[in-house]
């Protein structure tokens, strides 16, 4: 049997024992230098998790069977939407578990449904994790950073740098970065930058301006 570490819906056990029942509860624990984040289809995101020096992820480790892991995989959309990586994770203050960990492949910031979210809160809850992380997570949405890194995800997705986005806008040198990096709001640049942005990263504005969805 293989460690597979959780944190997101499946830390609700009444859900994941459905999904994996020949599963075990080892531990619960922290993943370090990582954050958690919402991101998919705004209205139906989902959780994953993100490199972020000093970091910190609640987690529980389950010991799963190989067909546990094989319904997992179907599941998360393994290999298409979630990967997967060889993580560890501290257990107790001198103790560590390496473990398996889905991770979402690149999709931009977006608000879950409020039933994704209840799930999630109710497995916080019954681990003793403080839901002051999911809520964080939400409320990062809102951030110029957030808005930037979604920037960054269209950038990507039509395959340009920033150097030659900022070249096919007649913007000024370095000028994106600040943007995807969030030092500069999105949200308060002129109407012409914006305007260009749209036209060579072919974006919505509903994506880069999230709304809270009502459900």
């Amino acid at each position: 049997m293989n460690y597979y570490i959780a944190y997101g819906s499946n830390l609700y056990s009444e859900q994941f024992y459905q999904r994996c029942p020949d599963s075990v509860f080892v531990a619960s624990g922290v993943l370090k230098d990582y954050t958690l984040a919402f991101c998919g289809i705004n209205g139906n995101a989902f959780l994953t998790v993100k490199k972020q020096a000093g970091g910190s992820v609640p987690v529980a480790v389950y010991r799963i069977s190989p067909s546990d892991e094989r319904f997992l995989d179907v599941y998360e959309g393994y290999p298409n939407f979630y990967t997967k990586e060889q993580v560890v994770v501290e257990v107790n203050t001198d103790e560590t578990i390496e473990g398996t960990m889905y991770v979402m492949i690149d999709q931009p910031y977006a608000y879950p449904s409020e039933s994704y979210f209840h799930i999630c809160s109710m497995g916080y809850q019954e681990l003793g994790f403080p839901v002051e992380v999911l809520e964080d997570a939400i409320s990062y949405l809102a951030t110029s950073s957030a808005i930037g890194r979604t920037l960054q995800y269209y950038r990507k997705r039509m395959g340009y740098s920033q150097s030659k986005l900022e070249e096919l806008c007649g913007f000024s040198k370095g000028k994106i970065c600040k943007l995807e990096t969030g030092e500069r709001d999105l949200r308060k640049v002129s109407a012409d930058v914006y305007t260009a942005l749209k036209r060579y990263l072919r974006f919505e504005d509903s994506c880069i301006f999230l709304e809270k969805p009502r459900n």
